[in-house]
């Protein structure tokens, strides 16, 4: 998996699949029943690892892996 492959950690990778969705830091929060600051801790820690500042960096970098 993409995520995996890039040192995200299981919670991440996690969150990542939503974010890849465009869903917010508080729609992950409902869905994963965690706080929406915690879902925004990992958001900035998926980017960093990932080396992206936005959702639309995201999915880009996922269709050009061509790993959906």
């Amino acid at each position: 998996l993409y995520a995996a492959k890039r040192g995200l950690t299981p919670r991440e990778q996690e969150i990542f699949l939503y974010i890849a969705k465009s869903k917010s830091n508080e729609e992950i929060a409902q869905e994963l029943t965690i706080s929406a600051l915690t879902v925004k801790t990992h958001r900035q820690n998926i980017y960093t690892k990932l080396n992206v500042h936005s959702v639309k960096e995201i999915v880009r970098e996922i269709e050009n892996t061509k790993v959906v």
